[in-house]
C-alpha cells in the first residue's frame, strides 16, 4: 500500500469520526446565541459567554450513532482505493455524497418539522480529503494497453 495513501486514509479516518456530524446554531431569548455540534462520543452544548456543557454517549447512544458515521467510512476506504489508483474520481465524488447522506436526511427532517434556527452538515473530512489531494496528488497510472496500436505501427 503506498504511504501517502496510509497517511491520507489515517488523517481523514480520523477526522470523519471525531468531527461533528452537523452544526446548528439559533438565538434564545435576549439574543444569545446557542450553538449545538453533534459528535460521535459527545454532543456540545454552547450558549455564547453563558455556559458550555458537553454530553457524552451512553453505550445504546454510542451505537445509534455510529450508524450515522459508518457512511463515512465508505469514502475514506473509496479514498484510499483511488490513492491505489483502483477507483475512479467520479466513484469517490459519489461516496462522500453517500458519507453525508445520513446528516442531510437529519437537516431535512429538521426543517421540515419546523427547527427554528440554521442547522447544517459539517463535512470537515471531506475537507481535509480535498487538502491532501491537492498537497499531493495520487500517482498516475498508466495503464499498457492505451498505447498498444501505436506500437504495432497500426
Amino acid at each position: 500500500m503506498n504511504k501517502h495513501a496510509v497517511v491520507t486514509g489515517m488523517a481523514t479516518l480520523i477526522s470523519a469520526i471525531m468531527s461533528p456530524l452537523w452544526v446548528s446554531y439559533y438565538f434564545e431569548d435576549y439574543g444569545k446565541l446557542r450553538l449545538f455540534l453533534e459528535c460521535l462520543f459527545c454532543q456540545i452544548d454552547y450558549i455564547a459567554f453563558s455556559e458550555c456543557r458537553v454530553r457524552g454517549f451512553v453505550f445504546w447512544g454510542l451505537v445509534g450513532q455510529f450508524t450515522l458515521w459508518s457512511f463515512r467510512l465508505v469514502f475514506v476506504y473509496q479514498l484510499i482505493r483511488f490513492y491505489e489508483g483502483k477507483t475512479s474520481t467520479g466513484l469517490l465524488f459519489l461516496a462522500g455524497m453517500v458519507g453525508e447522506t445520513p446528516a442531510i436526511l437529519y437537516v431535512t427532517y429538521s426543517m421540515m418539522m419546523g427547527f427554528v434556527g440554521h442547522i447544517f452538515p459539517l463535512p470537515l473530512h471531506l475537507l481535509v480529503a480535498w487538502v491532501f489531494l491537492k498537497v499531493r496528488p495520487p500517482l498516475e497510472i498508466a495503464t499498457p494497453w492505451v498505447n498498444v496500436s501505436d506500437a504495432s505501427g497500426s
